[in-house]
């Protein structure tokens, strides 16, 4: 994903490595409607300026997860 879109993730939006999921992460994935939740990945802001491309980001993301496997929260709380 990183590769395929440098126009994100070059300088604008820094995504961590996957992790898995603590207790209270996979609680809040099953409140988001992802009942076997197993990583997260953090998605940050790096150039201010991009903030109004959050969405977009949320999109291309869930893009590379079909199946709909994916939750995207703002800030860790907020569905985008």
């Amino acid at each position: 994903m990183k590769s395929d879109r440098t126009d994100l993730f070059a300088n604008s939006f820094l995504l961590s490595s996957a992790r898995p999921l603590h207790e209270v992460e996979r609680e809040i994935a099953s409140e988001a409607g992802l009942e076997n939740g197993a990583s997260l990945v953090l998605l940050r802001l790096n150039d201010k300026s991009s903030a109004g491309r959050l969405a977009e980001v949320a999109s291309v993301f869930r893009s590379y997860f079909e199946d709909g496997s994916v939750v995207t929260l703002f800030e860790g709380e907020k569905p985008i």
